[in-house]
């Protein structure tokens, strides 16, 4: 027998350690946690997708070789992508980058003026998403409706990096989301295959330990 972990971090730590408890295997399809790197904690998980570290290691690379010296982050709130933020501070070490904006947003609260508004005054044209689908989606929908790389010269233009975990295609649907002031936004498919084509997929490359490990940039 085994146990089926949930897609949610905290839910799916429990579920783990529960099954280490029973002497139980489970399989987490989506769970990118690094926590459960821990083979001493939970020896009997199984994890299906990348865990989160190698896509925040990549980011790290890409900002050392493109010399990206500022980046602004918008992370999912509530607590479940406060690993991903510790990571990236932890790989980067000494570093001529600094986050100039970290913006924590939900689904409850995606104040699309007040967003946008710090992005710009950040001056930070490397806007990194550390979030589930939802979240990306309404973050490149709500750029497109501020003007992001819409009303804008090519030097003002704005790279958005997305996560790795987002499924294949994830942006190929018509968007709804809320537009602040009671206003809804709507985004068609077109529009956000045009903002994902101004945006990074990071991805590592694997190879064996004494190898060279290389990003994979698309």
């Amino acid at each position: 027998a085994g146990i089926i972990a949930p897609t949610c971090r905290d839910s799916g730590l429990l579920v783990a350690s529960f099954g280490q408890y029973m002497g139980m295997a489970t399989v987490g399809y989506s769970l990118e946690s690094s926590e459960l790197e821990d083979r001493s904690t939970y020896a009997s998980f199984y994890r299906l997708a990348p865990v989160n570290s190698i896509y925040l290691q990549g980011l790290v690379l890409a900002m050392r070789a493109f010399n990206w010296t500022k980046v602004t982050i918008i992370v999912a709130g509530g607590g479940a992508y406060q690993e991903g933020i510790d990571l990236l501070h932890q790989y980067s070490g000494p570093s001529t980058y600094s986050v100039s904006q970290l913006i924590s947003v939900t689904t409850g609260q995606f104040d699309v003026d007040a967003v946008w508004s710090k992005v710009r005054k950040a001056r930070a044209r490397i806007v990194t998403v550390l979030s589930h689908r939802v979240i990306a989606e309404w973050t490149l929908c709500s750029a497109y409706h501020a003007g992001i790389n819409t009303n804008c010269t090519e030097k003002e233009q704005y790279v958005f990096i997305l996560p790795s975990w987002l499924p294949r295609d994830w942006f190929r649907k018509n968007v709804t989301m809320p537009g602040g002031k009671n206003t809804t936004l709507h985004c068609t498919v077109e529009q956000m295959v045009k903002m994902v084509a101004y945006s990074l997929d990071l991805h590592r490359q694997f190879y064996r330990r004494n190898e060279t490990e290389k990003v994979s940039l698309t």
